[in-house]
């Protein structure tokens, strides 16, 4: 299997890195909108006298990014085509790409572009369209998919397969951030005259959490890229197991290289003038949310000792005929 990233999604990475520069940076950058993300960001989202619920600016400042990428082309990308996005009518085929993508915006760090505090980013993520294309009735469709598009408030969620390959690919894309801000903080940071990075205790946590992160790049972008290539449903039968491993793994990973990044970064890494604590908060509660750890788990052990999957088939016969004997 070639794992390298196609020529193609390399060159469409490029044109979101040129889109972020040219829109979005300039956005965050105006009108003080730098406040939702450094170090006063939770007072600046939060309106504290109505409940803790956004605040109004906050929420604007998310819908104008949202139509500018919408805009460029890159909001609806992994949508079927006739929803405006640039997916095959069925909605599937956008797995492989959307784990990469949501990787490397994640990796970037905090910013307008994405901040998967709620979700938001400037190549949306929509794999409840996907479920209501599939499943719902032409009402259901024409309600929660239009509604949706048109940035009403829908009052529905769904996790399926699609979303949980993208949230682990984007947990993986955080963990690098926080290994690559660490590994960076520790060669320029002279505590008694040498840089942290020459100490062991400092290396081997940070070799640890890099050794993870790449094995797990290629768990997530194989799966993905099987996903791609059968129908929706056979996905569950077939490597259901393989969306968990991905999903559980990643969301602890990005928590662990988190909690490293504040250690490594010492006072400064546990203060809001680092996303550390912010990355740590936000992803912790996928491990709760998106059917918890331990329901990936459960579905891992299901997988890998017969009670569902192929193996269930398999050890279904082998009682039928040790029975007939």
């Amino acid at each position: 299997m070639n794992f390298d990233v196609p020529p193609a999604l390399q060159s469409y990475l490029a044109d979101l890195d040129s889109f972020i520069a040219r829109e979005i940076q300039p956005l965050q950058d105006s009108n003080d909108n730098n406040r939702f993300f450094d170090h006063r960001r939770e007072h600046s989202r939060t309106d504290w006298d109505n409940q803790g619920l956004p605040r109004p600016q906050w929420e604007d400042l998310l819908k104008e990014c949202r139509r500018r990428a919408d805009a460029a082309g890159f909001f609806r990308f992994s949508l079927p085509k006739q929803y405006g996005g640039q997916n095959e009518s069925s909605g599937r085929g956008a797995n492989l790409w959307m784990a990469v993508i949501r990787e490397h915006l994640a990796a970037k760090g905090l910013g307008l572009y994405n901040d998967l505090q709620n979700e938001h980013s400037v190549v949306g993520n929509f794999p409840d369209v996907v479920m209501v294309q599939h499943f719902g009735s032409e009402a259901q469709k024409k309600e929660l998919i239009d509604g949706r598009l048109k940035g009403k408030e829908v009052d529905w969620q769904a996790f399926v397969h699609e979303n949980r390959i993208r949230q682990a690919a984007s947990s993986l894309g955080a963990a690098v951030y926080c290994i690559n801000q660490s590994v960076e903080y520790a060669m320029k940071r002279k505590p008694f005259g040498k840089p942290l990075a020459s100490n062991q205790a400092i290396q081997f946590p940070l070799v640890e959490l890099a050794t993870q992160a790449e094995m797990l790049r290629l768990l997530i972008r194989k799966t993905a890229s099987e996903m791609d290539r059968m129908d929706h449903v056979e996905v569950e039968k077939t490597i259901g197991d393989k969306v968990s491993m991905c999903n559980y793994y990643a969301n602890r990973l990005c928590t662990q290289a988190a909690d490293q990044a504040i250690q490594v970064h010492g006072g400064w890494g546990y203060s809001r003038h680092c996303q550390f604590e912010h990355i740590w908060r936000h992803h912790r509660r996928y491990r709760i949310t998106e059917g918890s750890e331990e329901i990936q788990m459960r579905k891992v052990a299901g997988y890998l000792f017969g009670f569902m999957g192929p193996k269930k088939v398999v050890l279904g016969e082998m009682t039928d005929q040790l029975s007939k004997l």
